[in-house]
């Protein structure tokens, strides 16, 4: 008896031995492809980045310089939608994705979708268009930047799946909504996202809304991607309180549905329009701490566009020398800087070592780090308020 439980024994250790070493292989398997995916998809716009750059600083011929300028730009906004959707990703699978509710024009959250992805349609010689049903409220409370990325990763998915033909957006209003209770949310809105491109297996289906997965093999080599748009949209629909379906037939085409609770919205006294007249009307005197010459440049442009006054610093220091001799509204601190960062020269001005005057004086935290925790933790220290890289025009209208 003894022989044989010690038997039983190794064999269930062996068998999780087994287990355990397929689980690394596996994880080993999927590494190898994330890495021969990520290597993929950013060495190809960093080519275009630094070929178009060097083009256009040989070229004297403006319209050549604006075309390779364009290009640079396209690459540099997939590059940065590619890096987003990996720390999306990461916060997702810790839990730390945050859902926040506003008062939403959904009309025009749509036509700025469709103005994006329709200079995309027109490249590949598609047709893209969206409709909204009349039944549906021009406001609803939302969170607009995650229905949007939603809808980008959907429509460009449909995009870049169709070789030709159509691709549509319907927006329309439903009693059901999956996965949410149909008592506490009685109604839904449905985006529905069509498209008459190369479909998808039924045995494939589930999936594309796994990470890093395509159809097959081909597709990745003949489409590109990275497999993480649909996985991502996925969950952000389940933490909107969605879901998610899709339907297929090969070689004519795919439909992707999903429903968000319909929560009535109210129109906002002022909309992004009003507060960047409000932003040029009001002149501000504003301190720029940044060390990186790029991004001093691109605010110093909307600092120009605004018609506000400003000042440069390179360093915390110069930040507190500044404000000793000068008298500012705000400040824009970036956190990393050297010398003395963002963080010291903030604890420094609220100590009064920049002088009694400036104690309470206003202060802006910018930094690319866009973890909740991190702002969470800026704004607990002293900070007023927190600006992610890069910098948006109207979300700086708005603060100033």
């Amino acid at each position: 008896y003894v022989m044989l439980q010690d038997f039983t024994e190794r064999l269930e250790y062996e068998k999780k031995l087994e287990i355990e070493r397929e689980r690394a292989e596996q994880a080993a398997e999927a590494k190898s492809k994330f890495l021969a995916s990520m290597s993929h998809e950013i060495r190809t716009p960093m080519n275009s980045v630094l070929g178009m750059t060097n083009l256009a600083l040989l070229t004297d011929n403006e319209n050549e310089r604006r075309e390779y300028l364009e290009t640079v730009k396209d690459s540099a906004e997939y590059l940065l939608t590619l890096i987003n959707d990996i720390l999306d990703l990461s916060k997702i699978e810790t839990d730390k994705i945050e859902i926040d509710l506003v008062d939403t024009d959904l009309q025009d959250l749509v036509e700025s979708v469709y103005r994006l992805m329709n200079i995309h349609a027109i490249n590949r010689k598609l047709s893209f268009s969206t409709n909204i049903d009349k039944n549906v409220p021009q406001y609803i409370r939302t969170a607009p930047e995650r229905l949007k990325q939603i809808l980008i990763n959907l429509i460009g998915n449909a995009l870049k799946f169709t070789p030709r033909g159509s691709v549509t957006l319907n927006v329309t209003v439903t009693s059901g909504g999956g996965i949410t209770d149909i008592q506490e949310h009685p109604g839904f809105i449905e985006f529905t996202v069509t498209d008459t491109g190369i479909g998808i297996p039924e045995d494939k289906l589930e999936m594309i809304f796994e990470s890093f997965t395509q159809g097959d093999s081909s597709t990745f080599r003949k489409y590109g991607g990275t497999g993480l748009g649909l996985s991502i949209s996925r969950q952000l629909v389940k933490f909107m309180d969605g879901d998610i379906r899709v339907k297929s037939v090969p070689g004519q085409g795919s439909t992707f549905s999903f429903t968000i609770p319909l929560i009535a919205g109210i129109k906002p006294e002022k909309d992004d329009m009003d507060l960047f007249t409000d932003a040029c009307a009001d002149v501000k005197r504003v301190l720029i701490a940044e060390d990186n010459a790029l991004n001093r440049k691109l605010i110093e442009a909307y600092m120009k566009k605004l018609g506000h006054e400003y000042a440069i610093a390179e360093n915390g220091e110069q930040v507190i020398a500044l404000l000793k001799n000068q008298c500012f509204d705000i400040v824009l601190m970036d956190l990393e800087m050297p010398v003395m960062n963002g963080v010291e020269a903030m604890k420094r001005i609220r100590s009064g070592d920049a002088g009694n005057d400036n104690i309470n004086i206003i202060i802006h935290a910018m930094s690319a780090h866009v973890m909740r925790t991190t702002i969470e933790k800026c704004l607990k220290e002293g900070f007023n308020g927190y600006i992610t890289k890069p910098v948006d025009l109207k979300k700086l209208a708005g603060i100033l």
